[in-house]
């Protein structure tokens, strides 16, 4: 894990930021279980986008 962390510690920060976006949305699309507890504690924190989201069809079942 140190040697990941080295690895990207040269990388610039605008591109960490990006990879680190489309690791978080990849999390999103890809894990339900991911999806169901972000739009619950959204839901509780009072955050407009859940209610947006809660809407969505369930694929996930």
């Amino acid at each position: 894990m140190k040697r990941l962390f080295q690895a990207l510690s040269g990388w610039p920060l605008p591109l960490l930021h990006a990879v680190g976006g489309a690791l978080g949305w990849l999390a999103w699309l890809l894990s339900p279980t991911y999806r169901r507890r972000f739009l619950a504690n959204a839901r509780l924190a009072g955050l407009r986008f859940a209610r947006c989201a809660g809407r969505w069809p369930n694929r996930a079942g």
